[in-house]
Parts: structure tokens; C-alpha cells; sequence
């Protein structure tokens, strides 16, 4: 069926506009142009009016399309149509995909919250208090840190490439009417049950109760609250750990119950029954231990990873913190300098205010690192010694067995605690309540008042 046509259609049929301007090659162009960036023409408003005009015009004319007016139509055509294709460019350039409208990098991250910390802290990768989450990076108080996201009361924040939860209560916020402070560790004694909490101030505990008797490391302070460092027999609890400490009491040997089983004579036997006959277990390396009942001989306890058994009340030694492994290899920080001092000059000036135990601390570290210019330099000097170039000379034609016996020694001092013994211009640093068997090591006072490590010092 043919649909019904009007006169002023058939008339524009007729037009002299045989030539179609508007095409989709024409409008190919202006997307081309708009994506290359091209810049356009400079068109005011002044100049789109006016085509707007024109067209209007011509609408008019072909309208009426009287023969005088078909040659000006045929001039202006062509016109017409490319000032069109030019204005609809100048509209359309500033145009763009709403979907590739995003905010500048460094504007989100302006707009990202972040976030700054009561104390330093550690983050880890699962938020909860208990497990085997590790620890991803160290917060640093004071320091701003991207907030990623919040659960319960966790928070997710970013450090560089890697991401972190803490508690959110560390999260520096104004009611924090203290500040953490940190330190010199000392050791207290928990005087009643009391609850362990993850933060200070928190309402109900999300840890466990410890025990009478159990030796805790204070380290921090958050007004009447304590932030402390245990050891745990069961599963582990990660994060900071805080005590009222109204619940503590100083720290005394006969009110500890808790320790580490002896190590002098070689080592401690665990034992099946409380009549101390049957041997469950020979230990030889330091083994933390917690009291749980009391016998006539011996004691009821439990050790690391769940274990129980009896021991020998004589194999007891209180205060797990006596020694901890490690210790006599890790430097202060006044030693971490001599030492860097007196490598740079080997001048014994440098070692002038240590006492003989940080000196011995120094040589441990150097036979660490297997230096043994290091070690002769350390050593007192006296006649029938070696040159330093035939010392470190028989170091090196014997070194297997020389780093052999230097590893078996630096271990047999991390397994014990030591103290040091005055006699004269001598100390001698031995285990604690050595016995015939156990070892002792000498160091030498010069005239000039340092101390160094004594010839064939090992006794």
C-alpha cells in the first residue's frame, strides 16, 4: 500500500540537493577527528546560530522554490552542509563516554581515608587473635596508612603492595586520652587469675585467663594497663597482648611458676610418673615449662606444644625470661656501634667503655661471621701468640673444623644462662650453677683499663 505523499514532499523531491552530504562517511570523519584529538576549528556561538539560521532559510525556500531562488540554492548548498559537518564537530569534541570518565590517580587517592596508629604495631593477614597468621609489615605509629575495609573490630589497611588487619581500637582516635608508652622490659608475676585482653579498655576479653604463678614480660604502658609478651603452651595468640596491673604482682623467684628446665650436667629428664623412675624425655636444649601441681620431688608441667610430664624439682629453674635464645648473639645499640667503630679502626680506644660481658658479645658475633682478623684483633695480646697474619693463615688451612667448633661453641652458650665471675684483672663468663663438666671463658683487663678476650680463653 502506498502511503499518501504531500505536495511540499514531491516539491522536496524535486530539490536541487541531488548530492547527500550527510553520510556515514561524513560521520565517520567527525568520530575520527574527535578520537584523534585534531584540534577544530574555533566556532563561537555567534557562528552555530547562524547556520541554524541559514538552514531555517532554506527550509523556506524549498517551501516555496520559486526559479530565481534555484541558483542561490545551488551556491549555498554546498555552504550550508559544511558549515553543519564543522558546527556539529565543535559540539560533539568535548563529548566524551561517560564509561572513560575516571578521576585522575592521584585525586582517588586523596579521596581514599587514611588512617594513623596509637603505637607501632604489627599486621596480619587474617583478622583474628588466634592461629598461625603471620605478621605482613610493622606499623609505625604516627604514620598514615590507606583504610581498606572494616569487620567487627578489625581494620584492613595498605603499606605499599601489601595489605594488613589490626585491631581497630589502635586506630588513632581522640578519645585516647594516653599515649603507649614503651618500656625497659622488666618481669612481673600474675598474683590472681586474670583475663589476657588484645587491647587496653577492652570490655569483654577476647584472649583466655592465665594462671597464678605465670611470668609475664612487661613492655608497654597504656595508663593502668600493661602490654606484655608470655610464652604459650597451646595454641598461639598473636598481636599485642594487655593486663591490668592491678592483677600483677613484682617479680619474685619463690612466687614463679613458671621456668625452664636446667641445662647444666647436660640436660633434664621428663618423667611418666610423679615418682620420678620412668623417663618420658632427655631434654638438652632449653624447654619452657609451666607448673601445675606440686609433689613431694617433683612437679607436674607442661611444656611447649601440649606436652606433660613430671621433673625433677631440682631441674627447675624460674623465670622463663632468664634467658632467651638469642640473646647473647643480639646487640645493643651503644655495642652495634663500638663494633662498627672499632672495625673501621681496630684501635682498642673503641672498646673502652664496655664491660666484659658486651666485649664477649662482639666476639661471639665475630666468630658468627666467621672473621678471624676480627677475633685475633679482640684477643689480649702476650707473648708466644701468633702474628695476626699467621692466626687468620692456620684459620683458613683448618676451616672446616675450625667453623665446626665454632658453631658447637656459640651453641652451647645460647642454651644456657651465664653470669660473669670477678678474679682480679680476670672475668671468667660461665653458665649459672655450673657444674664440673660445664665450660668457662676468660677475658683480660690491659693496662689501660679495656677489656679483651683472653688467649686460649675457652677453659
Amino acid at each position: 500500500m502506498r502511503r499518501f505523499e504531500s505536495e511540499w514532499e514531491r516539491e522536496l523531491a524535486a530539490s536541487p540537493f541531488d548530492k547527500s552530504f550527510f553520510t556515514p562517511k561524513h560521520l565517520n570523519k567527525i568520530e575520527e577527528q574527535i578520537k584523534s584529538g585534531k584540534p577544530k576549528p574555533s566556532r563561537s556561538w555567534l557562528s552555530i546560530t547562524c547556520v541554524s539560521a541559514a538552514a531555517a532559510a532554506i527550509v523556506l525556500l524549498l517551501l516555496i522554490q520559486p526559479p530565481k531562488v534555484q541558483s542561490m540554492l545551488e551556491q549555498v548548498s554546498s555552504w550550508f552542509w559544511e558549515e553543519t559537518l564543522d558546527t556539529l564537530e565543535l559540539i560533539t569534541e568535548d563529548v566524551v563516554d561517560p564509561r572513560e570518565q575516571q578521576p585522575p590517580q592521584d585525586i582517588v587517592q586523596e579521596q581514599q581515608q587514611s588512617v594513623q596508629f596509637i603505637a607501632s604495631i604489627y599486621a596480619f593477614s587474617e583478622p583474628g587473635y588466634w592461629g598461625f597468621s603471620k605478621d605482613e609489615f610493622r606499623v609505625e605509629a604516627g604514620e598514615s596508612y590507606a583504610l581498606l575495609e572494616e569487620i567487627g573490630e578489625f581494620v584492613k589497611i595498605q603499606n605499599g603492595d601489601r595489605a594488613g588487619w589490626v585491631p581497630s581500637w589502635y586506630v588513632l582516635k581522640q578519645e585516647h586520652g594516653e599515649v603507649i608508652q614503651e618500656l625497659e622490659p622488666y618481669e612481673m608475676i600474675v598474683e590472681k587469675e586474670t583475663a589476657l585482653h588484645s587491647y587496653p579498655e577492652e570490655g569483654s576479653p577476647s584472649l583466655y585467663y592465665l594462671e597464678q604463678g605465670k611470668v609475664v614480660r612487661v613492655q608497654r604502658q597504656y595508663g593502668d594497663w600493661l602490654g606484655v609478651e608470655l610464652f604459650t603452651y597451646g595454641e598461639p595468640v598473636i598481636g599485642e597482648k594487655w593486663i591490668d596491673k592491678d592483677d600483677l604482682r613484682e617479680y619474685e623467684d619463690q612466687y614463679a611458676m613458671e621456668g625452664y628446665l636446667r641445662l647444666s650436667g647436660g640436660g633434664s629428664f621428663i618423667y611418666t610418673e610423679s615418682d620420678a623412675k620412668d623417663v618420658q624425655e632427655f631434654v638438652d636444649y632449653k624447654m619452657t615449662v609451666m607448673i601445675n601441681e606440686e609433689y613431694d620431688d617433683t612437679y607436674l608441667i607442661t611444656a611447649a606444644g601440649g606436652l606433660d610430664g613430671y621433673i625433677k624439682k631440682t631441674d627447675f629453674v624460674p623465670n622463663p625470661f632468664g634467658h632467651i635464645r638469642g640473646t647473647y648473639l643480639e646487640l645493643s645499640g651503644n655495642e652495634e656501634e663500638a663494633l662498627i667503630r672499632f672495625v673501621g679502626s681496630r684501635d682498642d680506644e673503641e672498646l673502652k667503655e664496655l664491660e666484659p660481658m658486651q666485649v664477649f658479645k662482639i666476639y661471639l658475633n665475630a666468630e658468627l661471621m666467621n672473621d678471624a682478623g676480627l677475633q685475633y684483633d679482640l684477643l689480649y695480646k702476650q707473648d708466644g701468640m701468633p702474628t695476626r697474619e699467621q692466626y687468620i693463615q692456620e684459620a683458613e688451612e683448618h676451616a672446616q673444623l675450625n667453623r665446626s667448633n665454632q658453631l658447637k661453641f656459640i651453641a652451647r652458650v645460647e642454651a644456657v644462662e651465664i653470669e660473669e665471675v670477678y678474679e682480679d684483672n680476670n672475668v671468667y663468663i660461665k653458665p649459672v650453677n655450673g657444674d664440673a663438666d660445664s665450660w668457662a671463658f676468660r677475658m683480660q683487663r690491659t693496662d689501660e683499663g679495656i677489656w679483651k678476650v683472653g688467649w686460649l680463653a675457652l677453659q
